[in-house]
């Protein structure tokens, strides 16, 4: 049996499991298992759940765990280094070797580090769905500096608590280097409106400042205070 496979039939068991329990129909159940059980193999329906009813923390964790494992599958996902050409390798700054994508990303994460995704122009383009913005979350990601983004990306980034931010100067994106490191100034004081420092540290240590553009209001950078949308109501619900 496959990995995906493996997550597929997962995913189904515990999408049915929570359905027939809530909505009391064998048949819807299976309907929207069956669409569910699609989307994770890789087909990509974009679906919404709609379950009548008030969800538990009993129904949020059953849906927390299907959506963890299947955004460990769809993580799974190589890129072209920018700098070699090569598919799926990137340097990990830890070991100074080159591994795939994601696993060096793990590597990051299991270690603490904090990373960021430096993009080009419309990043995000044909990723408008949630889990687009979910992975990079799941994986440690806590910024985005890009020329520019597609608008519905950009927002699901905002409700992941990843900060989603723009070059003042584009042409600041090819200075970047690949042993370089990137720093974020003053983000204790961000603000609509208010563009955010930051410097590009070398491996010698000398700096280059620019500055980066965010869109958010004063409820998003909540978000990203909070670590994301659903951390917020999750205080609501309580504080009640």
């Amino acid at each position: 049996m496959t990995l995906q496979t493996t997550y597929t039939l997962i995913a189904m068991v515990a999408v049915f499991v929570l359905c027939s329990w809530k909505l009391k129909s064998p048949e819807i159940s299976m309907v929207i298992t069956a669409i569910v059980g699609a989307l994770v193999a890789g087909f990509g329906f974009p679906v919404r759940l709609l379950v009548e009813g008030t969800l538990t923390y009993l129904d949020l964790a059953l849906l927390f765990i299907t959506a963890s494992l299947f955004m460990n599958f769809y993580s799974e996902i190589g890129a072209t280094n920018a700098f070699t050409g090569e598919v799926d390798k990137v340097k990990n700054q830890l070991s100074g070797e080159y591994g795939a994508v994601p696993a060096t990303q793990r590597s990051y994460k299991a270690a603490g580090k904090p990373s960021i995704i430096v993009g080009d122009h419309n990043y995000g383009e044909g990723s408008s769905r949630e889990h687009a913005a979910m992975q990079p979350r799941h994986l440690g990601v806590s910024a985005v500096l890009v020329k520019s983004f597609a608008r519905i990306h950009e927002t699901n980034l905002k409700k992941q608590g990843v900060l989603p931010l723009t070059f003042d100067d584009p042409a600041v994106y090819d200075q970047i280097g690949e042993d370089d490191k990137l720093s974020f100034l003053g983000l204790a004081d961000l603000a609509p409106g208010a563009p955010v420092r930051a410097e590009i540290v070398k491996p010698d240590g000398s700096t280059v400042g620019f500055l980066a553009n965010h869109t958010m209001n004063d409820e998003q950078i909540g978000w990203f205070r909070a670590g994301g949308a659903l951390n917020i109501i999750r205080q609501k619900m309580e504080a009640r």
